[in-house]
Order: C-alpha cells, then sequence, then structure tokens
C-alpha cells in the first residue's frame, strides 16, 4: 500500500487527508495522483498546483514511489512571519 498524505485545497477537495492506494509495484508521483483523481476527481483542477515529496524528500513528477512507501501531495507555500524583538 502507499500511503498518501494529503494537505490545504487538496485536503478539502479529497475529502480526507490520508488514503492507502494498493500497489503491487513502484508507480511515479504522476502514476500516485493520477490514481487519485481517478476516484476524487475534484483532485484535478488542483493538478497544475500540487508539489510531491516521496518518503519525505522533496520530489518531482516522475520520482518513483514504492509500494510500500509514502508520497505527500500539497500546494506551494507562501508567505511568511514578520520578527522583530
Amino acid at each position: 500500500m502507499i500511503r498518501v498524505s494529503l494537505f490545504a485545497s487538496l485536503r478539502e477537495a479529497a475529502g480526507t487527508s490520508e488514503i492507502e492506494l494498493p500497489a503491487v509495484e513502484a508507480m511515479t508521483a504522476r502514476e500516485v495522483f493520477e490514481a487519485l483523481v481517478s476516484e476524487r476527481p475534484a483532485l484535478e483542477p488542483l493538478r497544475s498546483i500540487t508539489l510531491v515529496a516521496v518518503d519525505d524528500e522533496f520530489a518531482d513528477w516522475g520520482t518513483v514511489v514504492s509500494p510500500d512507501g509514502e508520497v505527500a501531495f500539497f500546494p506551494p507555500v507562501s508567505g511568511g512571519a514578520s520578527w522583530s524583538a
């Protein structure tokens, strides 16, 4: 099983923050996302703004995810905090 974590707007579109995806062989991050979209079409419009991490490391869409791996999808993060003493 590939464990998938979804954050922010992706979590809201999917209606959950975690999904277990059955996998018997390695898949690319793109293939994992496509499998999620087939089950949860509301994720499709977010594809172009989605970032990927595989096994806790930033990755690209072609990164291979092992059948027992973890992948996270999240929107870009912006902003920050101002700090003054």
